[in-house]
């Protein structure tokens, strides 16, 4: 299914979804091919956004003489954090396969601590448990 969230929101789930297969946490197959289905999707929507970062940084950065690294420089950075801040809160229709949320529980412990957990439980997870 589509699902409307802004650009943060797909970082913040895709650190969600790096940290949780770092943590291992053991989960249906179904459920891992659902969350790297998604993930994919999710890298897709974050490359766009990765892109525009670049022409913002190209767009306000400077290039450094012995490095030839562009950089933001601090007169220009409150600017560029206004773009920033635009381009992450723009919205984006991503493909979201949900996983079940009785699917979730034997992997609860495992979770806690998990940084975006909070969006994955918006995002992804099905809330409704079947009878």
């Amino acid at each position: 299914m589509k699902v409307n969230m802004t650009n943060g929101v797909v970082r913040s789930l895709i650190e969600c979804l790096e940290a949780m297969t770092e943590k291992k946490i053991e989960l249906p197959v179904r459920v891992w091919y659902n969350l790297s289905y998604t993930r994919q999707k999710l890298n897709e929507a974050a490359k766009i956004a990765e892109e525009v970062r670049i022409k913002l940084v190209e767009k306000f950065g400077e290039e450094n003489k012995d490095t030839k690294i562009k950089t933001v420089p601090n007169e220009k950075m409150a600017e560029f954090q206004k773009s920033y801040i635009e381009l992450m809160d723009t919205s984006v229709s991503v493909e979201v396969r949900k996983v079940l949320i009785e699917d979730m529980e034997s992997a609860e412990k495992k979770m806690q601590g998990v940084q975006g957990i909070f969006n994955f439980f918006t995002y992804m997870v099905e809330q409704e448990v079947t009878a």
